[in-house]
This record gives C-alpha cells, structure tokens and sequence, in this order.
C-alpha cells in the first residue's frame, strides 16, 4: 500500500507541469510515474555510495527490487564505455522484472557513463528520466594535466574527444528527461562544469561534492530527486 501511494503522490506532482530550462527550452510534461531506479556511482565509488537515498526512497515506500545501486566491475580505472555497458545490463535488469518507467540517478563520473549509454547505446528508448548529482558534463581541466594515461583521466579531460563526442548536439536528446543537479559549494566539480544546455539545471548552494552533507547524502538534494522523477 505504502508503495502504490507512493507511486500516486509522484506522479500527482509529475502531471500537468512543464518546466522550462535556462536556454528558455520547454521540457516535456511527465505523464507516467517512474516504477524503477538504477543509481552509478562515479569513480573510485561503489553502490554503497548510495545507501543513505537507497534508504530514504525505501523508507517512502519504494521496494527494494526496484531500487538498483551496484558497484562496477572495475569502479576505479574502468572505462566509461565498458561501465555503460553494464548499466545497460542493470536497466534490462529492472524492465525485466515489470519496471515500464525507468529512471537513472548518477553522481560525479557516474553521469558521464550514463550519458554515453543513453546517447550512443540506445539508453533513451528504455529511459525516462535521467538525474546527474555533480557531473563533470564539460570536463574537468585538471583530467587534462594527469601523468597517469588511462581511459578515466583522458575521458574526463575537458579537451578530450570522449567530452566532445558527448557533446555533440543534440546533448540532451529526447524523449528523456534530463535533470543536472549540482552545487556552488562542490570544490571537485564546478557549477559550470555541471550545467547542460537541454536539460533542467537545478544550482544549490554549499553542498559538497560527497560525504555526509555533500549531494548524495542529503535531504534537500533527496527532495529534488523525488521532485524530478
């Protein structure tokens, strides 16, 4: 019961409303409620990274098979291209087990393995909605300057051809939402770094980029997520 109006109260608060993003760009009215959520964790991460959101759509009344937060199979050094891969995995994971409206909610490097499975693996025919918590979506400078040569560093560089690619219009293709929340207060990745032209940026202030009040672990951003769904 819990579960079933938890689904009427989000999508009571998903009808009738069209929100417009900063370039002026109407986004789509949401019609159907999300009955399923995949979570990425960024690099170095894990699914435990998730736990604290894990627990409070839980506590809201989502059940635990429909709420997928793993760990990749190499969540340190692993190509963004190989990690979409497995997401791939994770969303037919869910569609197959009755899930008809999917949501992904990623964090940090996270968003940009996402995007690539939604853009160029056909990720936005199975996906609803897309929420990214601090991603990197023009690179990060300082990816550029790493010794160290392997894929992660290069895809992150803000120069990079894996940036660019990603970039490429249309950005935000549809019919997926897409939703970038991030913060003024994140020392890791900067508010313009974040911003995506095409899709609804929401700018907090003073979160950081992870820990106990960064944008994974709080309330306030928890709200946000349950709001873009």
């Amino acid at each position: 019961m819990r579960f079933a109006l938890g689904f009427i109260l989000i999508f009571a608060a998903g009808c009738g409303v069209t929100d417009v993003d900063e370039s002026g760009l109407a986004l789509e009215e949401r019609t159907e409620a999300i009955d399923g959520i995949v979570f990425v964790h960024g690099i170095n991460g894990s699914g435990a990274d998730w736990d604290k959101m894990v627990e409070r759509f839980k506590a809201d009344g989502w059940p635990v098979e429909r709420l997928i937060a793993r760990g990749y199979s190499d969540g340190k050094w692993g190509c963004n291209t190989s990690n979409a891969e497995e997401l791939a995995q994770w969303v037919d994971e869910l569609a197959a087990g009755g899930a008809k409206h999917i949501a992904i909610v990623a964090h940090s490097m996270g968003g940009l393995s996402s995007r690539y499975y939604l853009q160029r693996l056909g990720g936005t025919e199975k996906v609803d909605t897309f929420i990214t918590l601090g991603t990197m979506h023009h690179g990060l400078f300082a990816s550029c300057l790493s010794p160290v040569k392997v894929c992660v560093w290069q895809e992150l560089c803000l120069a990079g051809d894996f940036i660019k690619d990603l970039n490429t219009l249309p950005a935000t293709p549809g019919p997926t939402r897409w939703v970038s929340i991030f913060s003024t207060g994140d020392e890791i990745v900067s508010a313009e770094s974040s911003r995506l032209a095409g899709a609804q940026n929401i700018q907090l202030e003073g979160l950081g980029h992870d820990g106990p009040k960064g944008l994974q672990d709080t309330e306030e951003v928890y709200q946000h997520v349950r709001e873009s769904l």
